[in-house]
């Protein structure tokens, strides 16, 4: 979390705007060219060598600092486990949907969310009534959660046959039957 001030109720990324980030090493770096300052008037040359290696620390340690809080962003975080929670209950409350298999979600940036779902369809639903489920779905989940910009939903089975699979691209594979848990 960046700063530790929130934007928005439903985001996990917290993030203060740069000049903030920038501002707060400033009171030991002008410490440090105090240091400085007081080595040239006193004529002490250690306490030059001493404040430009204070300054070199705080340079150091800023730089880290940056790099630690600002990981969520570059590599991407996913939502709050009450985000995707409150996902995986309105995929189960839509009546074509047997089971959501996997939630995924992942910010953009501090105000966009992208969500990605595996859910089970009922068995024998027409493709019109499908895309009505995850239109539904959609629009729910951005009227609830308005920093969710988009949302994919991939029709998957609980039970996966991979040796059926298989036998239908041709490609001749002998597996086992799995289960997807969840």
């Amino acid at each position: 979390t960046l700063g530790g001030q929130e934007y928005g109720n439903t985001a996990s990324l917290h993030v203060l705007p740069p000049a903030v980030l920038y501002m707060r090493p400033l009171p030991q770096a002008g410490r440090a060219f105090f240091g400085i300052w007081l080595g040239q008037v006193t004529g002490i040359v250690y306490l030059d060598g001493i404040a430009t290696v204070i300054i070199g620390l705080i340079l150091g340690g800023t730089a880290v600092w940056l790099a630690y809080e600002t990981k969520g962003l570059l590599i991407g975080e996913s939502a709050n486990q009450e985000v995707v929670q409150s996902i995986r209950d309105m995929a189960r409350q839509l009546s074509g949907v047997t089971h959501v298999n996997e939630v995924l979600t992942m910010h953009m940036g501090p105000e966009f969310i992208l969500v990605n779902l595996s859910v089970d369809f009922r068995d024998g639903l027409t493709s019109e009534v499908v895309e009505e489920c995850v239109a539904t779905l959609d629009v729910a989940i951005k009227a609830k959660h308005p920093f969710v910009k988009r949302v994919f939903v991939e029709a998957e089975a609980r039970w996966v046959n991979v040796a059926q699979a298989a036998k239908v691209s041709g490609s001749g594979m002998t597996v086992q039957e799995t289960k997807i848990d969840g």
